[in-house]
Order: C-alpha cells, then structure tokens, then sequence
C-alpha cells in the first residue's frame, strides 16, 4: 500500500498569495502541514532550501525535512495543484478553464494592479485619478460577473454560481485586503448593492465561508502589513 503523499505548505498570513494557497487546501480538506514565515525576518534556510526568492507560499511536497521533496512555488500554480490533485475547484472542461483564468487575469489587470497604484499616489490630482481608474476596474469585474452568470444556468453567488472555483480564490484575497485597506487609510468604502450588486454577493458569501474565516488574518495584521503602500497617506 503506498504511503499517503505529505503537503508541507509555507505560508504567511498577511499575504494574499499565501491566502491563496492555503485556502485552496482548506476548500478541498485536502491535509497539509503548515509552516509560517516571517516575512519581515525570513529564516536562512527557507532562502537557502525552499525558495531562493524568499516569497510565499512554496509548497514542498513531502516532509518539512525531506530535503529531496519536490517544491512548487507561486500561487496559482500551487492552487492549481490542488485542484488538479482533488479534482475540485477546477472543472474538467477547457471553456471553463480558460474563462477561470481569463478572469483571474482580467481581475488582476482591471483591480490589483490600480490598487497599489492607487495606494502609493500622494493626494491631489494623481490620487483623483487613480482611485477613478480603480473604481472603472471594479465596475468592470461586475460586469464580467453578469457576463458569466447570464452564460450560466446557475444562479449562486461564485464565478461559476453555486460552486467555489479557483476563479474565486484566485481573486477574493486581493479583494478583502482592498476593501480594508481603503476603509481603513481613506475613509472610502467600496461601493455596495446599489452599484455593484453582483460583487457585493460574491465577496458576501466568500466572507461567510468557515474555510475561508480560517485562512483570513486578523484585520489589525493586515493593517500594520498594507501600511507600507500607503505610507504618502
């Protein structure tokens, strides 16, 4: 009988892509042993022997000291891993797929990258602009959303409907640390069902999920992490 594959996950709270990756395991109940990093005080080995760039999540597939074990790194592809590896989170056919990852992109280029672009302006004009070509990003997701959800026969609250894919995890990181992190440093609040309804659904039901509470950061850690890109504010 062969022995059952270990997942040793490298991981640091506050980071989204580490999110990424541990909540991935945790929607699947696919068993993990977790390793915390300090980001701010990266240990030599982990450097040295899982990831010579220092970033997190790496996912060493094996035991912690089974220094042979193979190592993923990056979140999407560990995330990927996962769902492959399960065979949930990630449908079988290759529309879908590639309308998962068509989204993850459109997401990152319309949202995540504004968002920091947005939380290192100064005030005045520039941030003006900014933070309207943000806003353009998020008005642009909730189309997409009604743009899947009208293809779509299910109705649910995720990117696919009642099924939590890697669309979602892919993407709803990211979205938490912008919605707290523009309440907290600007005062600005998201705009909600009056404009965004299909989006506030979705982060809704994420933020209801126990798999999802139990791969979120307590929101001061978040605070004190995302200080450093707003430090002009």
């Amino acid at each position: 009988m062969s022995r059952t594959l270990t997942h040793t996950l490298y991981n640091a709270r506050v980071c989204p892509y580490a999110q990424r990756a541990v909540w991935a395991f945790e929607a699947t109940n696919l068993p993990y042993k977790l390793v915390e990093i300090d980001l701010n005080n990266k240990p030599a080995w982990y450097v040295e022997k899982i990831n010579p760039l220092g970033k997190v999540p790496a996912l060493k597939l094996g035991e912690e000291d089974d220094e042979k074990a193979p190592i993923l790194v990056e979140s999407l592809i560990i995330s990927q891993y996962v769902a492959d590896l399960t065979g949930r989170l990630l449908p079988t056919d290759a529309l879908i797929r590639a309308q998962i990852s068509l989204f993850t992109q459109r997401y990152t280029d319309s949202v995540v990258s504004p968002f920091f672009q947005y939380a290192r302006t100064s005030p005045g004009e520039e941030r003006t602009t900014a933070k309207a070509k943000l806003f353009e990003g998020l008005a642009y997701v909730e189309e997409l959303f009604e743009e899947q959800q009208t293809s779509s026969s299910s109705k649910g609250p995720y990117f696919l409907g009642e099924e939590l894919s890697l669309a979602d995890i892919n993407t709803a990181t990211h979205h938490a640390r912008l919605v707290l992190a523009l309440a907290h440093f600007h005062q600005l609040r998201v705009p909600g069902e009056e404009k965004l309804p299909r989006l506030t659904r979705w982060f809704n039901a994420i933020q209801a999920r126990p798999d999802w509470q139990r791969t979120y950061e307590k929101p001061e850690a978040l605070i004190k992490a995302l200080s450093k890109f707003f430090q002009d504010s």
